[in-house]
């Protein structure tokens, strides 16, 4: 076995190993358990970076190329790279605008999951696709890093961002009330972003609400949320109204 592949296997069980505390003993309020979920996920998260940072090479390990950063050379391969390179910057784009509105829809991080997997999905097929139009797209490794990682990464933001925004702008133009119980609320690190957390069909959803919200916003009090049915079925959060 090679030295990447080595690697690559010691980066995924130790990835495994830092997320056994939380999978485990889950929410645990026990001190000690708490700290050792946290150096799981610090481990967890610096290994899952290196196996990102090595990606190329894990990959040329596994399946050689002929070059390795060589520019593309026909017409078709420079448009593929461009194509691919817009995809990407456009979906981090879209995700920057509606990150939020994602937030403040019923059940979406269920939403954004459905929406990924299609994002996926679509990629799979698209290089594929790409792989059958052009024969030698794949002869780099660079190229080929950057369709099999700017593809999938683009689409899996593109797609949740793109839908969102049909079930939000072609919502069905009723608007219901609906009263909920907040269950506690919180900032970001930073303390920009506020938080409220409340009961809604038997689960805890969060969401992100203006400043004055947020200081209205008692735990255990009443939040009246404004309501539209999205395209796709989602509710979508109009409004946030604290009764107190």
């Amino acid at each position: 076995m090679t030295d990447a592949k080595k690697d690559f296997f010691k980066n995924i069980s130790l990835i495994i190993v830092g997320l056994l505390p939380i999978l485990l003993f889950g929410d645990s309020q026990n001190w000690v358990i708490k700290i050792v979920q946290i150096a799981g996920i610090l481990c967890s998260g610096l290994n899952l970076i290196l196996i990102f940072v090595n990606l190329q090479f894990f990959i040329d390990d596994l399946f050689p190329t002929k070059t390795f950063n060589d520019k593309a050379k026909t017409k078709i391969d420079k448009a593929i790279i461009f194509v691919v390179n817009l995809l990407f910057f456009t979906g981090a784009v879209a995700m920057i605008f509606e990150t939020k509105k994602i937030d403040n829809t019923i059940n979406g991080l269920t939403f954004f999951g459905i929406c990924s997997g299609i994002g996926i999905l679509a990629s799979l097929l698209a290089i594929v696709f790409i792989g059958r139009i052009s024969k030698s797209i794949n002869n780099d490794s660079t190229r080929r890093y950057t369709i099999l990682l700017g593809l999938p990464l683009g689409f899996v933001m593109l797609f949740p961002a793109t839908l969102n925004f049909v079930n939000r702008q072609f919502a069905d133009s009723t608007i219901y009330e609906m009263k909920v119980t907040v269950i506690r609320k919180s900032t970001d690190s930073k303390g920009r972003a506020k938080y409220i957390f409340c009961g809604f069909n038997d689960n805890e959803e969060r969401f992100e609400v203006a400043n004055k919200v947020y200081e209205n916003a008692q735990q255990g009090s009443l939040m009246k949320f404004h309501l539209q049915k999205g395209f796709f079925g989602f509710e979508i959060v109009r409004e946030f109204e604290p009764q107190n």
